[in-house]
């Protein structure tokens, strides 16, 4: 990927799930063409949630100004994938307070209306999901977990939950409250695949993979489908049966409108 804006990624990894699906672009990767055949100078400077990536530079090329991980007692590690390279003279220093020399990126502000809290089960088998077309209150799992969403406006559903063999979905929950019976346009995104329904009703299914659409597509997370929900007066139930196999698993949604709603 030499030259593209992914050829250097930051990746933090959930319970075992990488997330680069869910955190992307200038944040988080940046373009280098390589020089092949030839040694690079990397250097890496880590200070408390901060760090920054020097490749063959003076200054950095890659300033990450939120690592998202869990802090706490680590190592370090070296490894290699897909392509043939070679390590030479690594070492490393601790340093009681050591200085950033790059600047974060602005943020740009997250949409109106956004959904920022949502309700997520204990993972069960997609199996569970796949072919149907109602989902029946008893099959719910019992268990279920608030979570937030991060400041790109994505719930990254690894922080509450583990792949276990074949149990690689979650449910994940907001309740709408209706003044009236009227439809509601809402805009999502995904990772990997997901299933809506509106109670036990089923209302879509999607496939946003890596490598589902084109080889080159990646399969990150925005706000790039949506659905017009059938509202009734009361409360309602919507369910997004999220899925998981590589990249990150996330899910985020915003209403075009709060007219006559609230969302809990």
């Amino acid at each position: 990927m030499s030259g593209n804006p992914d050829a250097n990624q930051y990746t933090p990894t959930f319970n075992g799930v990488a997330g680069w699906q869910l955190y992307f672009g200038p944040h988080y990767s940046t373009p280098v063409a390589y020089t092949f055949g030839e040694w690079m100078h990397i250097k890496v400077v880590v200070a408390e949630k901060q760090a920054e990536v020097y490749i063959d530079s003076e200054t950095p090329t890659l300033f990450i100004d939120d690592l998202r991980g869990n802090f706490g007692p680590g190592g370090l590690s070296l490894s290699a994938n897909r392509s043939p390279f070679y390590f030479a003279n690594f070492s490393y220093q601790i340093q009681d307070k050591p200085v950033l020399t790059g600047t974060p990126k602005v943020r740009q502000e997250l949409p109106e209306n956004l959904i920022t809290r949502y309700a997520v089960s204990t993972p069960v088998p997609e199996a569970l999901v796949a072919e149907t077309l109602s989902l029946p209150s008893s099959e719910l799992p019992a268990k279920w977990t608030s979570i937030g969403v991060e400041n790109n406006g994505v719930a990254n559903l690894a922080r509450v939950s583990k792949i276990n063999g074949d149990a690689n979905t979650v449910f994940v929950r907001i309740i709408i409250h209706s003044d009236s019976e009227q439809v509601k346009k809402l805009r999502f995104g995904y990772s990997d695949r997901v299933r809506v329904f509106m109670g036990e009703q089923a209302l879509y299914a999607g496939n946003n993979g890596y490598m589902t659409r084109d080889y080159r597509y990646l399969g990150t997370v925005g706000l790039f489908d949506q659905l017009y929900l059938p509202l009734k007066p009361g409360n309602n139930e919507l369910y997004f049966a999220v899925s998981e196999s590589f990249g990150g698993w996330g899910i985020m949604a915003v209403f075009e409108d709060m007219d006559g709603i609230e969302v809990n």
